[in-house]
């Protein structure tokens, strides 16, 4: 019984230290493809003859391209709501 009411209040902690650290920790959206540019460029630098790093570099930056090409017309501002009194919420 001891060990069951140890497992629970340990548990219990575990569980409101994650709630806790999950609220408090801001989400910054990692942008796509930044640690395959970081990890490719300092391999790159490392090893700069390396055919495939060069051709992996060259596809990461023209994916790059195509991914911030396809974001940028969807990135527009939305209009603020507008309360509408006739309908019924």
């Amino acid at each position: 019984m001891k060990n069951a009411n140890l497992l629970i209040v340990l548990g219990s902690a575990v569980f409101f230290a994650g709630t806790v650290h999950a609220q408090t920790t801001p989400a910054q959206p990692k942008p796509p493809l930044a640690q395959a540019a970081q990890s490719v460029a300092k391999n790159l630098a490392r090893d700069p003859d390396n055919r495939g790093l060069q051709n992996a570099s060259k596809r990461i930056a023209a994916n790059q391209a195509r991914i911030d090409a396809r974001d940028a017309h969807t990135s527009f501002e939305r209009p603020m709501r507008v309360e509408r009194p006739d309908r019924g919420r």
